[in-house]
């Protein structure tokens, strides 16, 4: 499935889950939550398919990219990975669920 096809799917269940949703009926709203799921999913699945696309892209412009990355990590103000990296390190546990995810 292309990425326009699965972003074509999601809008649909998307509209098709509003509606049913609206229609207050129980199986109706039963149905309105997996068509939402099923359009995150598919959603999902189409970005993934697209951002996979760009990643084939000649090696020549990675240093570019990677770049433009760490400067908008920068503006954005995103913490660093070590950062994040010592709040959790000390936490075995939680190390070890981040680990099996």
């Amino acid at each position: 499935m292309s990425w326009q096809a699965a972003e074509i799917s999601a809008v649909s269940l998307a509209v098709a889950a509003v509606a049913a949703w609206w229609s207050r009926r129980p199986r109706l709203m039963a149905a309105a939550g997996f068509a939402r799921e099923a359009a995150v999913l598919l959603a999902l699945f189409g970005l993934w398919q697209l951002v996979g696309g760009v990643g084939r892209m000649s090696p020549d412009g990675a240093l570019s990219r990677g770049e433009w990355l760490w400067h908008a990590e920068r503006v954005l103000h995103m913490p660093s990975e070590t950062v994040l990296q010592r709040a959790f390190l000390p936490h075995p546990l939680i190390v070890q669920a981040f680990n099996l995810y």
